[in-house]
């Protein structure tokens, strides 16, 4: 089963282009959507779980065409907003049940060991009797990650899914994600370079409603082959070496400032080449814009 976008746009009032015919072509495994917020991702996410219409293009997932189809593709999807929103009355399992129920999971048997396989997963079987009103933002966050896995959805589409979690959270949930992409279409949507460096073998980089970039994380490395420099300045040289080149870091030391940056040639007489890292690569593709 593959995902395949077709010149998809999105249109609003006055003419404002969230999407702007976009191509993409998901295959099975992790696929990392990265961008700054306001890139149009969530748009996209949104569009591919049915939640609204496109105003031109296609998406196909497998046979299935979206705006054809809809009822057959919210069987396949299991879907974790941006914005996730719970019933703060309810505990952590009384939650899940009720997802369940409504993603047609109706043996109480059945539903019972997925909720608790889910707690589980997500490390909150020991609070599952809990209300979720009481919840940290983690804690809500990583209940919206069971509900979303309920069902064993064959596509998993997750909007920024890492916000307000803590660094060991972060990293369960990746190697959760990571685990699922075996045998699953996993579309992780994220601003953080980290969480797609560390298990999203295929990306795609959006700005403005634009795909700037589609392939693999060597193919993103390549963008930024012998362009990037590191060395140490005095700090009064700093703003001028941000308004002619994209500085990817800079930190303060006794002897100056050292900077890591972007550029065609040697910056100055002092800058060492090194090796591109994948964040290096996206401000390269980026033209240096950390905003869309």
């Amino acid at each position: 089963m593959k995902i395949t976008i077709d010149a998809l746009t999105k249109s609003y009032g006055k003419g404002t282009k969230a999407l702007q015919s976009i191509s993409l072509t998901i295959g099975q495994g992790m696929f990392g959507l990265l961008g700054p917020n306001g890139a149009g991702k969530s748009t996209l996410m949104q569009i591919l779980a049915t939640l609204q219409p496109a105003t031109s293009g296609e998406v196909r997932i497998g046979n299935l065409k979206l705006g054809r189809d809809d009822y057959e593709i919210r069987r396949l999807l299991g879907y974790l907003p941006q914005e996730f929103g719970v019933y703060k009355k309810l505990t952590a399992y009384e939650y899940l049940d009720y997802v369940a129920l409504m993603k047609g999971i109706s043996n109480k048997v059945s539903r019972k060991l997925q909720i608790e396989e889910m707690l589980e997963r997500v490390n909150l079987i020991s609070v599952r009797n809990k209300k979720i009103g009481g919840f940290s933002g983690g804690m809500k966050q990583r209940v919206g990650i069971a509900q979303a896995l309920l069902g064993d959805p064959q596509v998993i589409i997750v909007d920024e899914p890492t916000a307000g979690l803590d660094p060991e959270e972060r990293i369960r949930f990746r190697n959760l994600l990571g685990e699922l992409s075996e045998r699953k279409i996993v579309l992780l949507s994220t601003h953080i370079v980290g969480d797609i460096e560390s298990s999203c073998s295929q990306l795609a980089i959006m700005r403005k409603g634009n795909i700037l970039f589609q392939g693999s994380q060597d193919e993103l490395l390549a963008q930024a082959s012998q362009a990037v420099w590191t060395g140490t300045i005095p700090e009064a040289e700093l703003v001028l070496l941000r308004n002619s080149h994209i500085v990817v870091s800079a930190r303060k030391t006794q002897a100056g400032q050292e900077v890591r940056l972007l550029s065609p040639e040697r910056p100055f007489s002092e800058a060492i080449a090194v090796a591109p890292g994948l964040e290096d690569a996206y401000m390269m593709v980026m033209g240096g814009a950390v905003d869309a």
